[in-house]
């Protein structure tokens, strides 16, 4: 969930990265052939087109960029691409993400990785050879009506997108209900970010508020849930003190982000808790990551922030495989390019944040801690295994595979 709010977020942090470009190789390699037998299905390429992937990327720092970095470069090495990176417009505008195409172009670039969707087709019009698909994004300027890059999904290089989380609001408000109804929480409020940068966000909010007005409608007495007051809209920065100070807010369950909570509205939060000026049983369901440890020691168990919701952090092979097989010529038979949900990734209890924490790549970017290690991703694409199908891509995706659920399984 972040077309452009990490940027706006790093530049009020001070804190700033230089994009390089990974030192892969341009033939194609193999995986370790020590690791899971699923490589046993996989056959190596005799040989396989090389070039230049470039990843637009809509963040440039925290630890969902440095695992999406260190997973680019590892699949590319793999893969034999070399990896270019470049950062979009801060507000998705769409001369500015050109403009960063443009500035990080090179002959030898085949594939474009993008986490923005501005521009799209200004983009595909200028380098029509480039093979484009969309990550962490729902491609609203393509998929959605009068979008201004719709005349995109008419280009056979355009391979569709993967978004961050559901495609769809009504998806993200469902996910978030029943987190809700499992924790039991009765006096609620929430919170979003604004329409206009997020339209998906403020529909599952309306659909949120749709659903337990549906609840209560057949919910005995004490089992029905408060909604207090409208909901508050964050222009992209913390939420303030002053919103703790209102009595409405003093006494709640839970606050719903959302948004990405963890980052702009848990530290007040957590402020307004220990000042005492909230109830110390107040508690947050909400989006976003962070891995300072004591943001990470207050989730679960008694903890503040009691869930939180985000795609899982693989997700990025989905990207990858459809590019690669663009590129080597060699598509799923069975393949429609079209926007679809990443698989949810829910952290709702200590035993979850232990998990991701120390099972998985996601904190410090170890590639080693792969829930889908390279050798078992080998077999969904084309280039190693013949008989790979998009079906069969979907299915994985649809599984526990890479979900928390699905950690260390």
């Amino acid at each position: 969930m972040k077309k452009f709010i990490a940027l706006i977020l790093t530049a009020v942090l001070l804190l700033s990265l230089v994009a390089c470009a990974g030192d892969g190789q341009t033939t194609g390699t193999t995986g370790n052939p020590n690791n899971s037998s699923d490589a046993d299905t996989t056959t190596d390429p005799v040989e396989s087109k090389g070039g230049t992937l470039m990843f637009l990327s809509n963040i440039s720092s925290g630890p969902q960029y440095d695992f999406n970095i260190a997973y680019l470069e590892m699949a590319t090495q793999q893969l034999g691409y070399k990896l270019s990176v470049v950062y979009g417009d801060p507000f998705n505008d769409p001369s500015g993400n050109l403009e960063a195409v443009k500035n990080g172009m090179t002959h030898d670039v085949v594939g474009l990785i993008s986490a923005q969707d501005g521009g799209i087709l200004n983009i595909m019009q200028e380098f029509p050879d480039l093979f484009v698909v969309g990550f962490a994004n729902d491609m609203a300027s393509v998929y959605s009506e009068g979008g201004a890059s719709a005349a995109a999904r008419d280009l056979d290089h355009f391979l569709g997108a993967i978004a961050d989380g559901y495609v769809s609001g009504v998806g993200t408000a469902r996910n978030m209900f029943d987190i809700l109804l499992e924790k039991g929480y009765k006096k609620i409020t929430s919170v979003t970010f604004p329409a206009f940068a997020y339209p998906q966000l403020v529909i599952a909010d309306a659909t949120f508020r749709q659903l337990i007005d549906e609840h209560n409608a057949g919910a005995a007495a004490g089992e029905k849930i408060e909604l207090v007051g409208e909901t508050e809209i964050l222009m992209f920065e913390m939420i303030s003190d002053a919103y703790f100070m209102e009595p409405e807010h003093q006494d709640l369950d839970a606050i719903v982000g959302f948004c990405a909570g963890v980052l702009f509205i848990y530290p007040a939060m957590k402020n307004a808790i220990d000042a005492g000026t909230i109830s110390a049983d107040t508690k947050l369901l909400t989006g976003g990551f962070d891995t300072d440890p004591n943001i990470v020691a207050d989730i679960g168990d008694d903890g503040i922030i009691q869930g939180i919701t985000m795609s899982a952090p693989e997700s990025l092979i989905y990207a990858l495989i459809l590019l690669d097989n663009a590129i080597q010529g060699n598509q799923f038979p069975d393949f429609a390019a079209d926007v679809i949900d990443a698989p949810p990734f829910t952290i709702k209890s200590t035993e979850d944040i232990n998990k991701v924490m120390n099972q998985t790549g996601l904190p410090g970017a170890d590639m080693s801690k792969l829930q889908l290690p390279w050798d078992q991703a080998k077999v969904y694409f084309r280039r190693y295994n013949a008989d790979a199908t998009y079906a069969d891509l979907m299915a994985m995706l649809a599984s526990d595979k890479l979900t928390v659920e699905g950690i260390g399984q």
